[in-house]
């Protein structure tokens, strides 16, 4: 890069690409830049400055001062990835259930939970919360309650709530500090089990929400 009597280029020779400036004057070479952890890359140069990249950075470096200056850059998208839209979740389906009755089925799809008919009657979205993630649904043997895990609080949890969508979501537990596999309804509808990454089966109470732990392994996942 050729600027008035000078010229400036890129060179390798401290193991470590810089810039550097040759005087056609006195024929001298001096180096502008001392960069040891990432080369400089694509090189440009002005009329007065030259542009290059480092370390994922765009800077300038003024050929009067030989002072380098990073270039403040901000990118204004339209973020339209992140605008609400209506999304058709048919062809997503995560996981599914049966009532007790065979009357209705809940099904995951993209993060919420929803109950279909088996012939007649409304799709309903049980959770609608987009931005937090529900999956894993399972249906009480009394048909009355559906669990599921949820990442509300900033760790995956166990939720009940009632199955027609009425009423408040009920948080069983607050002590998820590692992943958890399964959920199993008791025959009376009155706990669950379920089991972790650590290899622990849990049962959880839904009168007192307090985890009991039932049993653990030491070689393996231990299966509901």
């Amino acid at each position: 890069m050729w600027i008035g009597d000078k010229i400036y280029f890129a060179s390798d020779r401290t193991n470590t690409v810089n810039l550097y400036v040759y005087n056609t004057n006195n024929k001298s070479v001096k180096q502008l830049t001392r960069y040891t952890d990432y080369d400089v890359k694509w090189p440009s140069a002005g009329s007065d400055a030259i542009v290059f990249e480092h370390a994922g950075e765009i800077n300038i470096l003024d050929v009067k001062t030989e002072k380098v200056t990073p270039v403040s850059i901000q990118i204004k998208s339209d973020m339209l990835n992140t605008r609400p839209a209506l999304r058709h979740v048919e062809g997503i389906i995560s996981n599914y259930a049966l009532s007790p009755s065979g009357v209705r089925a809940v099904f995951e799809a993209r993060g919420e939970i929803f109950t279909v008919p088996a012939s007649k009657g409304e799709t309903r979205n049980l959770t609608n919360t987009p931005g937090i993630r529900e999956q894993r649904p399972v249906w009480s043997p009394d048909g009355k309650y559906i669990a599921y895990y949820s990442d509300k609080s900033g760790e995956m949890e166990i939720y009940i709530r009632a199955q027609d969508g009425t009423g408040e979501e009920t948080r069983l537990t607050t002590d998820g500090n590692v992943y958890r596999f399964g959920l199993l309804w008791s025959p009376d509808s009155r706990a669950i089990l379920y089991t972790d990454a650590s290899m622990h089966l849990w049962m959880v109470t839904i009168a007192d929400k307090k985890p009991v732990l039932v049993d653990r392994s030491t070689i393996g996942q231990v299966p509901l």
